[in-house]
């Protein structure tokens, strides 16, 4: 291909992703986070910076002791994807938008020690509280999991030096189209993460433990 075909090649592309991501965005926000963000769409033409099946729970945060109450039951099937600084939770590979999001910067990663064939990455808070562990199964991959925490790591580092540069008045790192509209379904998709059990132990203690106080 000569340098002018390439380059022609080259227009071409961006103008499909404008038009394509511009189709999603109307599907998107027409059907209110219901459609228009599936895992094709929201890799883009650079593809995601990981993807793949896991198994997804909530953390527990500062009521870990409590954890052993939701064993094996809390564990969820997922397809999950990384796209610039936010993780995004599938139902299924399928699903015609993320279940969920989580935002990456600020996050804590964690890569377990392997269990027999599988092998779990915590995502935690600054002050070490799980919000999330993700569980992948070794026996396709001996490296996924690291893979999907060293991806997760890199995408921390790269929103906490956006957020730096945003607070000296400095521009962000240019980003693609396709990770702009990442970003765009993520603020939609980060208010749907299924509450944490902390929430609901919480409320169970304030409610049965604490007496009420007048002021």
């Amino acid at each position: 291909m000569s340098r002018c075909d390439s380059k022609s090649s080259s227009t071409v592309n961006r103008s499909h992703s404008h038009s394509f991501i511009s189709r999603a965005r109307q599907s998107f926000n027409r059907s209110r986070g219901d459609r228009g963000a599936d895992v094709i769409t929201l890799r883009g033409l650079t593809g995601a910076d990981f993807e793949g099946e896991a198994r997804v729970k909530r953390g527990h945060g500062m009521f870990a002791i409590f954890s052993f109450c939701s064993g094996e039951r809390a564990w969820k099937s997922r397809y999950v994807l990384v796209k610039g600084t936010n993780l995004f939770i599938f139902a299924n590979e399928n699903a015609p938008t993320p279940a969920y999001a989580v935002e990456l910067p600020h996050k804590r990663i964690a890569l377990n020690d392997k269990h027999g064939n599988t092998q779990t990455v915590t995502i935690e808070t600054n002050l070490g509280d799980v919000e999330y562990e993700v569980k992948f199964d070794l026996r396709e991959n001996a490296a996924v999991a690291k893979n999907f925490a060293m991806a997760l790591k890199e995408e921390v580092a790269v929103g906490n030096t956006n957020e730096i540069k945003k607070k000296l008045g400095h521009s962000t790192i240019h980003k693609s189209k396709s990770i702009k509209y990442a970003d765009t379904v993520a603020a939609q998709k980060i208010k749907d993460q299924p509450d944490s059990p902390d929430a609901h132990l919480s409320e169970a203690m304030t409610g049965h433990l604490v007496p009420d106080i007048a002021y």
